[in-house]
């Protein structure tokens, strides 16, 4: 059975990298050398992901989320954060990161507001992050409760 999929990649933004509902086989092929060339900078906005997916309505029986950790920036919608200037600390070089309880916070609201009107299983795969150490409990009680699967490959996987 031709399953149809659609490919959406997020940072602090969201990029649909298929055009809409399409087959495996033509994902795979459209999408191969992009996938190549992408590597993580910047933050990560799980909410904005999220809201997405709610406001396209694309009703997915199924979503898989690669990420590396738990969210550093806040959807469009109310994150959670009450007293957000709170969550950031700031370096020597003026520099802000955000704090680990302050990410916990962005990725409780976003899939909180999610969960409210969504049915898919979610299925999450773990990439290898020092320093998160919330992300694998935290991503695990939410694929598990949609029935979905986390899976968290061992760094340098697969082997060359």
């Amino acid at each position: 059975k031709n399953r149809l999929i659609q490919v959406i990649g997020y940072s602090d933004g969201v990029t649909p990298l298929t055009s809409g509902w399409v087959s495996q086989e033509d994902a795979l092929s459209s999408i191969r050398l992009e996938l190549k060339g992408l590597s993580p900078t910047g933050g990560t906005s799980l909410g904005k992901m999220l809201e997405y997916v709610d406001e396209k309505s694309l009703a997915a029986n199924s979503m898989y989320i690669i990420t590396d950790g738990l969210p550093t920036i806040a959807g469009r919608k109310n994150s959670g954060l009450k007293g957000f200037k709170e969550c950031f600390k700031f370096g020597g070089k003026k520099t802000s990161y955000v704090d680990g309880k302050c990410r916990e916070t962005l990725y409780i609201g976003a899939v909180s507001r999610f969960q409210k009107t969504s049915s898919s299983v979610v299925n999450v795969i773990l990439l290898p992050l020092e320093g998160d150490p919330k992300a694998a409990p935290l991503y695990w009680k939410w694929s598990n409760s949609t029935k979905g699967m986390l899976f968290s490959p061992a760094r340098g996987w697969p082997p060359r």
